[in-house]
């Protein structure tokens, strides 16, 4: 994975600002599918997040042929904002996103936290289960695995 990236400061709507990281983007093979791409960039995000502590996320789109995501981070430890624009070029939003954790152990909120976290952001999308992407549903902001 790259060296730091610039931060960008963002603003969402009803939030207020927060900063955003840009850590890779990536498009599928030709051929693969939504899962077996999400599948593939599973351990680059996990990776990112058992270094940093910080959540990694990214909106999956397509083109019609092929997929890609662009991955970021809020620097947050508990959620992670997703921007539809924030796509590859050519690209359009599946409305799909990924995300992962990082280890399981305690934290300490951060301003961050706090400013993309105030509710959770519940859409559908992969979780990554154990390191590994799976689908999951949001039903009353829980969330559940196939």
């Amino acid at each position: 994975m790259a060296g730091p990236q610039p931060v960008e400061r963002v603003h969402i709507q009803g939030l207020g600002t927060v900063d955003y990281e840009h850590l890779f983007t990536d498009t599928s093979e030709p051929g693969e599918s939504m899962d077996a791409f999400a599948a593939r960039l599973g351990p680059r995000l996990r990776q990112f997040s058992d270094a940093t502590g910080f959540e990694a996320c990214g909106v999956i789109a397509s083109e019609g042929q092929r997929f890609g995501a662009v991955i970021g981070t809020n620097r947050s430890r508990i959620a992670c904002a997703n921007f539809h624009a924030k796509v590859p070029q050519g690209m359009t939003s599946t409305g799909e996103t990924i995300h992962s954790h990082g280890v399981n152990r305690s934290v300490n909120a951060n301003v961050n936290n706090v400013s993309v976290n105030p509710h959770p952001f519940c859409r559908p999308g992969f979780l990554l289960c154990g390191g590994v992407p799976c689908r999951r549903k949001v039903w009353g902001g829980v969330l559940m695995g196939r």
